[in-house]
């Protein structure tokens, strides 16, 4: 059997694999945060690498598109409005065919939308973040430290939403090696 047409079971081990170094080996690189109490799945969903010089990962908390909650934390180091503009244009152009005409109108109706303010709690302490709704949910932004920290959540309201450090990254990469096994059927 052929993944895609391409790669074999074993193939796609060793390649889940190498993933899973790389990530491991850049997850300290940034303060990440991650929901304080979760019991569900938890994964490493997102690690951006430009010119091998990390700009952003995420901790997801919940099945992406699966039922039930979902609440995704990006820590990155490019300006917070840049990394939340980028989610809600993913999620607006989602819904229809990304022509050039469609992502001008999307992102000329981002520019001009004003976010709401919501508090998160941080590490015990009460923080402001700008917020903007999405189909289903909301997407917050605030700058934690030095680091922009954009919150994606579906299912969940922002005053559930407790964030702590997280230091110890091994549940979140089992997960994500648990995820995509799943959806590749071998879980």
């Amino acid at each position: 059997m052929r993944y895609g047409g391409k790669l074999t079971p074993e193939q796609f081990r060793r390649m889940l694999d190498e993933q899973q170094r790389e990530i491991a080996r850049h997850l300290p690189a940034l303060p990440l945060y991650g929901l304080d109490g979760w019991a569900g799945l938890r994964l490493v969903d997102e690690c951006g690498l430009e010119s091998g010089v990390l700009q952003a990962i995420g901790l997801a908390h919940g099945r992406p598109k699966g039922p039930g909650p979902y609440v995704r934390v990006v820590t990155a180091r490019v300006g917070a409005v840049h990394v939340a503009r980028e989610r809600r244009r993913a999620l607006a152009l989602a819904r229809e065919r990304p022509t050039a005409e469609v992502f001008d109108r999307v992102d000329a109706a981002l520019r001009v939308e004003v976010p709401g303010a919501v508090t998160i709690v941080v590490d015990g302490e009460p923080r402001e973040f700008a917020r903007w709704p999405h189909d289903g949910g909301w997407i917050a932004e605030a700058v934690l430290g030095d680091h922009p920290v954009v919150v994606e959540a579906t299912g969940v309201g922002p005053d559930a939403v407790r964030l702590i450090r997280v230091r110890d990254f091994g549940a979140y990469l089992d997960g994500r090696r648990a995820f995509l096994d799943s959806v590749a059927g071998d879980g």
